[in-house]
């Protein structure tokens, strides 16, 4: 099972309009219970593409990362690929993009709380 794993950000470079890539994050839902026996669920859903790149079945050539906007501490979260064949269609170049999609579904930890802290969502493609 992957891991949240720390991610310095810096030695990434950002994408720019010129970058071949379209994304969309579908949904971005936290449950917050309020029952102490419980952990409250983190869910991501979407999908990005490299226009013109096929995209592999598993491993996850995506990462999604949550960054605190306090702190600046950047935290990669496990992802699943996840079939999206509408989006082959939808881009009609040519090349296959149905296993685009991505899911992640955490449980709140220590490491990431949102309760009290408020992160932006980054995509990390071919890392």
């Amino acid at each position: 099972m992957q891991q949240i794993v720390p991610v310095d950000l810096k030695v990434y470079t950002p994408a720019t309009e010129a970058d071949p890539y379209s994304y969309n994050l579908d949904l971005v839902y936290y449950q917050h219970d309020g029952k102490p026996y419980t952990k409250d669920l983190i869910d991501i859903e979407g999908w990005v593409i490299e226009h013109g790149v096929a995209a592999e079945p598993a491993p996850s050539k995506i990462r999604v990362i949550l960054k605190d906007q306090e702190t600046g501490a950047a935290y990669g979260l496990p992802t699943a690929v996840f079939a999206r064949p509408e989006l082959t269609g939808f881009f009609a170049d040519g090349t296959n993009y149905d296993d685009s999609g991505f899911k992640v579904g955490i449980r709140h930890s220590k490491t990431i709380h949102p309760d009290d802290r408020d992160y932006g969502i980054f995509l990390l493609v071919n890392f």
